[in-house]
């Protein structure tokens, strides 16, 4: 065995001497994945494998890594991933495919809190978060930005968008409390009527939307795109599948929240045909993009199609 085994824990030795080497393919890794923050997530692997001392008896053990890592650099955190992988025994492509599946899972989670907002009187703005209620200034705009922002670990942008919501739903005037359920990032998907006005929060809900990235993330693991497909057709037909997912299914979280049938006839489908007719154009323009065809997208089959 050379350094390279130790280093990559496929060779170990006790506080006894006793060496023990590794038996890949390991029997299971298990990986828990914990949303901390808006940058940061914490994940912990638990990896069974069978090892053999140095009088050939075989034995199983248990491996347990845990690592708290920042989205800030994607890069930085697969490799991380991947080396723990790789030091409980996943061999090295695996690993990379591990890596990169657990970090879309940790984009995938929503750490944002739901919010009760209510008015109370002319100056409080009263939020509840389960049994948890906070307070800020109804007179004090930036104080109330700030210390909404650092009481929930959500960006001031984002507590912007809740102070002007509580702006709207409720009238400064009244004393009476009013409450609506609202998030940082999920408004709610129907009008709220107050004051004999009803209210339309689609813009608003529209606008958050642009900024969320999970929607691609669940593109990317749904699509299927065949070998050699070309790069600028792909990302086109995903960037218009990730808009028809927001359009007409904002709800879903993760790839087990989409009907792949709803999917296929409603997103990928359509933005198939709409690319498609791009690159007919292209190819009257141009002789180069005469008569060639866009690749043949399928959905992933998941065990949860219905």
């Amino acid at each position: 065995m050379t350094n390279a085994a130790v280093v990559s824990g496929m060779l170990r030795t006790d506080d006894t001497g006793n060496t023990y080497t590794k038996t890949q393919p390991i029997d299971s890794v298990s990986t828990e994945i914990t949303r901390k923050g808006a940058d940061t997530f914490e994940i912990k692997s638990t990896a069974i494998a069978t090892e053999t001392d140095n009088k050939a008896q075989q034995h199983s053990v248990l491996q347990t890594q845990q690592l708290v890592l920042s989205f800030v650099n994607k890069k930085a955190a697969l490799e991380e991933i991947k080396e723990m992988y790789i030091s409980q025994g996943v061999p090295e492509a695996a690993a990379k495919d591990m890596a990169k599946n657990v970090y879309h899972k940790a984009e995938l989670q929503n750490v944002a809190p739901v919010l009760a907002i209510e008015r109370t009187k002319d100056t409080v703005i009263s939020f509840s978060n389960g049994d948890d209620t906070f307070e800020v200034s109804a007179v004090d705009r930036e104080g109330a930005i700030d210390a909404l922002a650092e009481e929930y670990g959500i960006s001031k942008e984002e507590a912007s968008d809740i102070i002007d919501k509580a702006d709207e739903l409720v009238d400064t005037s009244s004393n009476e409390e009013t409450a609506v359920v609202t998030s940082n990032n999920e408004l709610g998907d129907e009008s709220v009527a107050h004051n004999g006005h009803e209210l339309h929060p689609e813009g608003t809900i529209m606008h958050l939307l642009r900024e969320d990235a999970s929607y691609r993330a669940i593109v990317d693991q749904l699509i299927e795109v065949p070998e050699h497909s070309d790069t600028r057709d792909t990302e086109a037909v995903k960037r218009i599948c990730t808009a028809y997912l927001k359009l007409l299914f904002p709800n879903v979280r993760s790839t087990e929240d989409v009907n792949l049938r709803d999917f296929q006839k409603y997103c990928l489908r359509p933005a198939t045909k709409m690319r498609k007719i791009i690159k007919i154009q292209l190819g009257i323009l141009d002789d180069e993009f005469k008569g060639k065809s866009i690749p043949s997208f399928t959905v992933r089959d998941f065990d949860h199609a219905d």
